[in-house]
């Protein structure tokens, strides 16, 4: 979330149980580099949670379920760019529109896959 932004009242943080309302963990090592996952090329999550063209880029830190309030967005690769843009998550009717959209320098962003391996 932007550091700093005031939500609106109805975001839905009172629908979620306590806590649990961006409570996210990372995925499991086999999404993890040299995995294509989070550059354009993202594996099948289970259910079909995915729509085209979405990555999903966290999971419920309360029981790390794909299919239990994952966090998915697009994922573009273009131009020495990586683009995160359409925030959605698999459950629930929040409106994550005033999220994102991020760029980041694609040489950096591919640095920092390989480092999170390490750390």
């Amino acid at each position: 979330m932007q550091e700093g932004r005031e939500w609106p009242e109805d975001f839905g943080l009172e629908e979620s149980p306590e806590g649990l309302a961006g409570a996210y963990v990372g995925l499991i090592s086999s999404y993890y580099w040299p995995s294509r996952h989070f550059v354009g090329e993202p594996k099948d999550e289970p259910l079909g949670i995915r729509e085209d063209g979405e990555t999903m880029l966290l999971v419920c830190s309360g029981c790390s379920m794909a299919e239990c309030w994952s966090l998915l967005a697009r994922v573009e690769v273009m131009d020495g760019t990586v683009r995160w843009s359409g925030f959605r998550k698999s459950h629930g009717d929040w409106d994550l529109s005033a999220v994102g959209p991020f760029a980041f320098s694609h040489s950096q962003y591919e640095q920092a896959l390989r480092w999170s391996v390490i750390a």
